[in-house]
């Protein structure tokens, strides 16, 4: 059923997507239809991998040292009796309403962008329920932050980090936004070579001294092999090459582009997930949470800068973001069959979604 209604949804939104007009929807549509079919995708998930450690945590909360928030809620599910389902049901409708109303802020075209990053990171949503709960909290806190909101961004910022401690990087991110804003493709470059081989140095020295350690650079939920990571990582390269190729044509089209507060914004924020290419690489933890999560950005990002562009150019600019992100997924759950001889992903959410075609 989960899958029927995505392929109508996708079909649907692809025509709107492609039709030139963009009206401002009723409420209804514009953000409730996109918050529904976030929450019907992930409601009530049978399987995810990480499904039987949260609900052992669940229920022995009090033998973990967890997030804050993450904490209290299930203090609070066992005052009124609610299982681990209900407290992962609530994290779901949690993350729908944060994630549709970022990306309504900039687009109209919410279940688009939905499809696109549901379909990419689907096993990394339906498992990271902490991460992405505390990332949209966050990613609200920056533009709050951006809009002269101080206060608002405190409170968010606060909430998200006690959500997720690791956010406290990207709640910072304010505070070096003139750094990320003038970010080119020859600085991209230069801070990720300088990182790669300064992380790889201090890697080899931490191993040779203490190889006690080894264990947490080379496990699977440490340090990533360099081919993997690079492997991983190869088709970011097209998402920075078409970042930066279309901020160039937007400069050459409006001089005083950084005036827009919204570009600048997501301009920044996708700089910054930028940054961490190379971190990535060597730590498949980096990439999941500073450079994938961004994903939803990137997007809104390319959409949102549409409306700069000749409207004789508008089909093939959309054209060209929609052959991005299928180039991304295809690369992402399908290439490592043709590596490997198995997709890990690719199992994981065919199993998530309850579907047994694929051994």
């Amino acid at each position: 059923m989960e899958v029927l209604l995505y392929i109508l949804f996708f079909f649907l939104v692809l025509i709107k997507f492609f039709g030139y007009k963009d009206k401002i929807q009723p409420f209804f549509f514009k953000n409730f239809l996109g918050i529904f079919f976030f929450i019907f995708i992930f409601w009530n998930l049978d399987y995810f991998d990480d499904k039987y450690n949260y609900s052992y945590m669940f229920n022995n909360i009090d033998d973990y040292k967890t997030d804050f928030v993450f904490r209290e809620l299930v203090k609070i599910s066992h005052l009124f009796n609610f299982d681990f389902q209900d407290l992962y049901n609530f994290h779901i409708i949690i993350i729908a309403c944060f994630a549709v109303t970022f990306i309504s802020k900039f687009t109209n075209n919410i279940l688009f962008v939905l499809i696109i990053i549901i379909t990419y990171r689907f096993v990394d949503y339906g498992n990271q329920i902490r991460y992405y709960m505390g990332f949209f909290i966050a990613l609200h806190a920056i533009y709050y932050a951006f809009n002269a909101q101080k206060y608002k961004y405190i409170a968010l910022s606060i909430l998200a980090i006690l959500s997720h401690s690791s956010l406290i990087i990207i709640c910072i991110i304010p505070f070096f936004k003139h750094i990320f804003l003038s970010f080119t493709p020859k600085k991209v470059i230069i801070i990720n070579l300088v990182l790669f081989i300064s992380l790889s140095l201090l890697v080899s020295v931490i191993s040779y001294i203490f190889p006690q350690f080894i264990k947490y650079f080379v496990n699977e939920s440490g340090k990533s092999s360099l081919l993997g990571g690079l492997f991983d990582l190869f088709p970011i390269i097209l998402i920075c090459y078409s970042f930066f190729k279309n901020h160039e044509y937007i400069k050459r089209r409006i001089s005083f582009i950084n005036n827009d507060s919204s570009y600048r914004f997501l301009y920044i924020l996708s700089s910054f997930s930028f940054a961490f290419i190379s971190c990535g690489i060597l730590f498949r933890i980096v990439a999941d949470r500073f450079v994938y999560s961004f994903s939803v950005v990137w997007l809104c990002y390319l959409f949102y800068s549409l409306k700069y562009y000749d409207l004789k150019l508008l089909t093939s600019q959309r054209l060209k973001i929609v052959s991005i992100f299928v180039v991304l997924i295809c690369w992402f759950y399908f290439s490592p069959l043709l590596f490997l001889d198995n997709s890990f992903y690719l199992n994981e959410a065919l199993k998530m979604l309850n579907i047994s075609v694929y051994e």
